[in-house]
């Protein structure tokens, strides 16, 4: 299991949720003022976390029309013309409201624009949004390293054998029969999610 810092981030959120929830609750039985003042918190902690949520979906938007020439209009025309259209957006959003780091969130804006100037790449879109979903900084430093050596080289068995395993399980790396220990090498999947995930030009 990981223990990556989105992975925490949302459990500490959903933690302080519950914890306030609860303290409202005790609170008002206790002292009506007290049990108030916590409703209030509570209220205020719900309002930070939507926060969060639409700069991060506002962000992915941000990348996606940096990335097409499509007008907010033609965007979701194009994406609603289909049922997995539909699905790209929605499955795009749904991870954009948790994802804490902008190389996430510049691969989904990529991954949406992709999907909407190319119908025929939605399939394999969907297929990179559930990656970039799956996957924390520490399988994206690995995949990174891994694409050093190129699509027809492996690791020789030096890569950390339980986040390569996540890396193959979202098909963007898969494992090399070796002697011994288990290599790894990227696939073309894993390089479309690094562009995907790439840093802005500088003149961008």
């Amino acid at each position: 299991m990981s223990t990556g810092s989105d992975r925490r981030g949302d459990a500490v959120r959903r933690g302080a949720e519950g914890v306030v929830g609860a303290a409202s609750v005790g609170l008002a039985a206790a002292d009506p003022v007290a049990g108030m003042l916590a409703a209030l918190l509570q209220s205020q902690i719900a309002d930070l976390l939507a926060d969060l949520a639409r700069r991060g979906i506002s962000r992915v938007f941000h990348v996606t029309f940096a990335e097409t020439d499509l007008s907010p209009e033609q965007l979701i025309h194009q994406l609603a013309a289909s049922d997995d259209g539909l699905r790209l957006l929605a499955r795009t959003v749904e991870v954009a409201r948790t994802a804490a780091h902008d190389e996430k969130l510049r691969a989904l804006g990529r991954c949406l624009a992709a999907g909407a100037d190319d119908d025929a790449r939605i399939d394999q879109e969907l297929l990179l949004v559930s990656a970039v979903a799956a996957l924390e900084s520490e399988d994206m430093r690995l995949l990174r390293n891994l694409a050093e050596r190129g699509i027809d080289d492996h690791d020789h068995g030096t890569s950390d054998q339980s986040i390569a395993g996540r890396l193959v399980g979202q098909g963007v790396a898969v494992t090399v029969p070796t002697y011994g220990v288990a290599s790894f090498r990227i696939t073309r999947l894993g390089l479309l999610l690094l562009d995907r995930a790439r840093a802005a030009d500088p003149a961008g």
